[in-house]
């Protein structure tokens, strides 16, 4: 089972604090991963620390649900030096 060990996403680890349906929720320290699985896809989700996580993971969890109702696989890394 993976999640004995944590997960690991570049490089970090976090411990496992919650698994459901399609939807793993990891912690370490003070930054947390959200990883919601869509049809084709993992959205996977890292917050540092000032953020709320709680508001993350329903944005990402949202996006999820967003892509699977409108059949839409693909999708573009995005990370803190893109521009939006």
């Amino acid at each position: 089972m993976a999640a004995v060990n944590g997960i690991r996403v570049e490089g970090n680890t976090y411990f496992v604090i919650k698994v459901e349906g399609r939807f793993i929720y990891g912690r370490k320290i003070t930054d947390s991963v959200c990883i919601v699985k869509t049809m084709k896809t993992f959205l996977i989700c890292v917050f540092k620390e000032g953020i709320q996580p709680d508001n993350c993971a329903k944005t990402v969890e949202a996006l999820g649900d967003h892509l699977i109702l409108n059949r839409l696989y693909e999708i573009k890394r995005v990370t803190d030096d893109d521009q939006v």
